[in-house]
């Protein structure tokens, strides 16, 4: 890790339950960053709160329909649509999620498109996977930018917003493809979280930017 910068390394996820019908899904570097999603319309028949390691065999899997969440002494179970994963319970603590921002300064809205084709970029150029959201002169666009091969612009659209460039892990921002054909993008400032969410879609995602320095 070079002096001054700090790189994700995902540690985990947290299932925790939030009432009758609400699951929360929490992923972090047990750090600075952290990964937030809530489900809102599920049953939950039990007390759930278990940190599992995550696995390799996660990245990339999708569930098709709903999704049984199942706890044994020691192990979770995810299971749909033909799948079954099983994760392993580990002890650590995550950022309290009560740090997470009621309110925001600005919002805009951003193509889920764009996104998916900025995310597939940072996979091409020797990027560190780091896709920026910029917000300048009333226009938003993703920019990524290589190291030794140049950059990529994806232009987003008008945004009536205050100027800021978000810094973004691309491997984070995986599950907002699952949140609609627009995304509403909600931010303060550039070091502070940042909300996904999509209209008639029970997902809240927030995301942490990276920071340097």
């Amino acid at each position: 890790v070079a002096e001054g910068v700090s790189k994700m390394a995902l540690t985990g996820v947290r299932f925790s339950r939030s009432g009758d019908k609400s699951l929360t899904l929490t992923a972090t570097d047990g750090e600075s960053r952290l990964g937030h999603v809530v489900l809102e319309q599920c049953k939950v028949s039990r007390k759930i709160d278990y940190i599992a390691k995550t696995a390799d065999l996660l990245v990339g899997l999708e569930f098709f329909g709903r999704v049984k969440v199942t706890a044994t002494e020691g192990q979770l179970y995810l299971s749909g649509s033909g799948a079954r994963v099983r994760l392993s319970l580990l002890a650590g603590v995550f950022p309290s999620i009560a740090r997470l921002p009621k309110t925001f300064d600005h919002s805009i809205s951003i193509p889920a498109e764009a996104l998916a084709t900025a995310r597939k970029v940072t996979g091409y150029l020797d990027s560190d996977g780091i896709l920026k959201l910029q917000v300048a002169d009333g226009k938003a666009r993703f920019l990524v930018e290589g190291r030794e091969v140049g950059s990529f612009v994806v232009a987003v659209g008008k945004a009536k917003a205050a100027d800021i460039d978000l810094l973004l892990d691309a491997r984070w921002l995986e599950p907002t493809a699952s949140l609609g054909d627009t995304l509403k993008v909600q931010y303060s400032a550039a070091n502070s979280p940042v909300l996904f969410s999509a209209e008639d879609r029970p997902w809240l995602y927030w995301l942490s930017p990276v920071t340097y320095g």
